[in-house]
């Protein structure tokens, strides 16, 4: 399953590096203008409180000579997993699905499976 949030953050976290990375430092300014936005769209992009069109990280890529896949994440990085919490050692912990059924069927008293 898709976490967008995440999906976002890391798309803004990518924007805020290059940005940064350019000799002088550009400024949220600068690169608001380039992109035809508000300063304080890029910042609410950058802190992945805003969804960037398409066309914006297209503008993006086509000013910094970048391809697509220098912003948007692997799906991996942004999937998540079917969690369940188990309690390990006293504490509570969130582990995968498969994870979760093994360590049931580990406990005392668990019906052996076949």
């Amino acid at each position: 399953m898709l976490d967008s949030d995440k999906l976002y953050e890391l798309i803004g976290d990518r924007i805020r590096q290059i940005r940064e990375a350019q000799t002088p430092r550009m400024s949220q300014g600068d690169l608001a203008r380039i992109l035809g936005l508000q300063r304080t769209s890029v910042t609410n992009i950058e802190r992945g409180k805003q969804k960037p069109t398409l066309d914006t990280l297209l503008r993006l890529c086509e000013h910094f000579a970048l391809e697509i896949d220098a912003l948007v994440p692997k799906l991996r990085e942004v999937s998540v997993i079917d969690a369940r919490s188990v309690v390990v050692g006293g504490k509570r912990q969130e582990v995968g699905a498969k994870t979760a059924s093994l360590l049931s069927s580990l406990r005392p008293g668990a019906r052996a499976r076949g």
